[in-house]
């Protein structure tokens, strides 16, 4: 089992980065949003809240927000210590910050069992729990991806699927340049699986596995309160279980985005 968990390592990192992480942060964004009333992944939002308040002068708001944008830096330096704590020691880099972040949203999923639905609205300690969660899970994505991967937001992603898009129209109608209009549209649907677009496909797989997360994780919480978070903490134990018997590594540190030389597409009845 082992010996086949290690052949098939880089699919299964690149599906972690690219499927599970994303759905599960955003099972607990949105799952949060029921829980707590806000969206504690989004440190804009948070900044934006604190400039607001200060400038009605609602000064305890002010210090709400300080507070859950403090935990998610928090959680961030966490992860970060203790991946380079692994690493100095030869250990598995990440199953340390993947048993922190399972453990906060385990204690978020218990620590009100049997209370109603809503229990910890407003509530400063579960909301800076969560923050916390987020900010831990998007420094160690940052660590294991090279720094190409956010998971916890999604404003990055969606800009560069934006400018993706734009590059793929871009060489597509640069590599039918002089076809006819039908074989040029018979080349476009294999357009996608070019390998200059990789990003392209690495940000879609992570949009839309948040919004599944997103969609999921709420559909649950409404059906089972908060213990609906044992799910995502369930999935962040399995991965933490991989990392300490196989051993994480970034699948993308080693490969460019695209490559050094852009062949050209098939051309179509050339």
């Amino acid at each position: 089992m082992r010996a086949r968990l290690r052949r098939n390592r880089p699919l299964l990192e690149k599906a972690t980065l690219a499927f599970l992480l994303p759905a599960v942060a955003g099972a607990i964004n949105a799952s949060g949003f029921f829980a707590v009333g806000t969206y504690t992944s989004h440190m804009t939002g948070m900044v934006s809240h604190v400039g607001d308040d200060l400038a009605q002068r609602n000064f305890w708001l002010v210090t709400r927000s300080l507070l859950f944008v403090g935990s998610f830096v928090f959680g961030a330096a966490i992860a970060t210590a203790l991946v380079i704590y692994s690493q100095r020691r030869g250990h598995a880099a990440y199953w340390r910050a993947l048993l922190v972040e399972c453990a906060l949203v385990m204690v978020f999923a218990t620590v009100s069992v049997g209370a109603e639905q809503g229990a910890h609205i407003n509530s400063l300690q579960m909301t800076s729990l969560l923050c916390c969660a987020m900010g831990l899970q998007n420094a160690l994505v940052t660590r294991i991806s090279s720094a190409r991967i956010r998971t916890t937001h999604l404003t990055g992603v969606t800009t560069d699927i934006g400018i993706e898009i734009t590059r793929m129209l871009d060489y597509w109608l640069t590599d039918t340049k002089g076809m006819r209009l039908l074989d040029r549209l018979l080349v476009f649907p294999s357009l996608y699986r070019d390998p200059r677009l990789k990003r392209l496909r690495i940000h879609l797989a992570v949009w839309f596995s948040f919004l599944i997360g997103g969609t999921t994780g709420p559909v649950l919480y409404l059906m089972f309160g908060h213990l609906a978070m044992l799910l995502p903490a369930a999935v962040l134990a399995v991965l933490a279980a991989f990392d300490a018997m196989i051993g994480l590594t970034s699948p993308f540190s080693s490969e460019p985005i695209a490559p050094a030389s852009e062949p050209a597409l098939p051309r179509v009845g050339a």
